[in-house]
């Protein structure tokens, strides 16, 4: 049977360097195959959706007008939908119509059988769409990529450089749901009223960051974006008052968390020594076992050790570990990298940063996050795959303490961790990408 890749090639939806492309942003990023198409603007949603169709033998739905029957979420609570990955759409006599992403997950169809008495119908709907709709039927967010991509507003982000011109690469269906940086940065603008910042040359005349600076909220930090971080994600750690009632909605969506559970809290709490996660990124089969293994080596460095991914001009939280480190919090993190950081100057000059936080408005609504300590020094470097930065490592060793100088192998290990990237892009174009 054919892969969903090759039945968009064979469709004309897009080219084989666009799967390729789409396969080596999955493994950085996460996601399906198709999410990281329509990031890439190579296929529209509509095209994905029929695909999908053809590839499972089963009704699928697309588009922002999805709405399914009030009576019919009552039948599975948030939890339960979350945990499964399926909505209930509609009901017809003792059947229910389900939306989900993998109908092929028969023990999810058959709980959600004995819970609402209902036999289920599977309706495959892209991913990102289905995450959208999780967010507004039930108001859990599974991640802000998801829904950042469903929004009209979406800015493309992609791994492979978008600017590098292809003879080949003119998609049969273009994606009208994308803007340009310039329009999205207007709009943006417009809508929230953010100020428009320039990258800064250097951070080098910044003062440091001192713990008074953590100290109790002003009133000028209420009701705008602090540090520039996007709105949404910062306006429910940090106030509980907002300036639209939309914003509030999703605040207090953002603060819903799913259910399905962080990595085990006992596999993370055991450092690694250099060798034995070198061994396991050896065996790293996806990036959440790239992650594990980089936080549980960084543990025996550090008190707190955090992972980002880079996504377009966003730093994005993954995963962290540590005292007073929530996984969640760190998983709601979009740092902009056009503001003065210690994120936007490790991207910037894609080299490691060990030493002393520059009082930044970005760098203080981190260390809010993070518990309001101040380290007196932290470690970054960042993770380069294909002479592009993909990840930031953050490490520090919490409150008035300095970060450990001994990051040697921490940076050889960062090479480890390219490479593993690498192996898993071979490893998937050899067995092909199935949703």
């Amino acid at each position: 049977m054919p892969t969903l890749g090759e039945m968009l090639v064979a469709d004309g939806a897009c080219t084989r360097e666009q799967v390729e492309d789409a396969v080596h942003n999955q493994v950085v990023m996460g996601g399906r195959l198709g999410t990281n198409l329509i990031e890439a603007g190579a296929i529209g949603e509509e095209a994905l959706a029929r695909a999908l169709a053809r590839l499972h033998n089963l009704p699928a739905m697309s588009g922002d007008h999805i709405q399914p029957e009030a009576e019919a979420l009552r039948l599975l609570s948030p939890e339960v939908a979350d945990r499964l990955e399926i909505i209930p759409f509609a009901r017809n006599a003792r059947k229910l119509q389900v939306l989900c992403v993998d109908p092929r997950n028969v023990a999810a169809l058959d709980e959600a059988a004995f819970i609402t008495g209902f036999t289920p119908e599977p309706v495959v709907v892209p991913e990102f769409r289905f995450f959208e709709l999780l967010l507004r039927c039930y108001g859990i967010e599974r991640h802000r990529r998801f829904v950042s991509l469903a929004r009209a507003d979406f800015l493309s982000a992609s791994f492979v450089d978008a600017a590098a011109p292809r003879r080949d690469a003119q998609p049969a269906e273009p994606a009208e749901d994308l803007i340009s940086e310039e329009g999205f940065a207007r709009l943006y603008q417009r809508r929230d009223g953010f100020p428009l910042v320039s990258r800064p040359a250097s951070n080098d005349s910044l003062p440091l960051i001192d713990p008074a600076d953590l100290s109790e909220i002003s009133e000028s930090d209420v009701g705008r974006p602090p540090g520039g971080i996007e709105r949404r994600v910062w306006q429910g750690p940090l106030s509980g008052e907002g300036r639209r009632a939309e914003d509030r909605v999703l605040a207090e969506a953002a603060a819903a968390r799913p259910s399905a559970p962080p990595p085990p809290a006992e596999e993370l709490a055991l450092p690694l020594s250099f060798a034995a996660a070198a061994a396991e990124l050896q065996r790293a089969q996806s990036r959440d076992a790239i992650a594990r293994s980089v936080l549980r080596y960084g543990q025996s460095l550090f008190r707190r050790c955090l992972l980002t991914t880079i996504h377009r001009r966003f730093c994005l939280g993954w995963d962290g570990i540590g005292p007073g480190v929530d996984p969640w919090s760190v998983r709601s993190l979009m740092i902009p990298l056009d503001e003065p950081s210690v994120f936007e100057l490790v991207e910037r000059t894609r080299s490691h940063v060990l030493g002393s936080l520059s009082r930044t408005r970005v760098n203080v609504n981190f260390l809010r996050l993070l518990g309001r300590e101040v380290p007196l020094s932290v470690f970054a470097m960042p993770i380069l795959v294909r002479g592009r930065v993909v990840n930031i490592f953050y490490g520090d060793n919490g409150h008035k303490k300095h970060a450990g100088v001994d990051v040697a192998d921490l940076l050889i290990l960062s090479q480890r961790i390219s490479q593993s990237y690498e192996e898993i892009f071979q490893q998937k174009r050899r067995a092909g990408t199935r949703e």
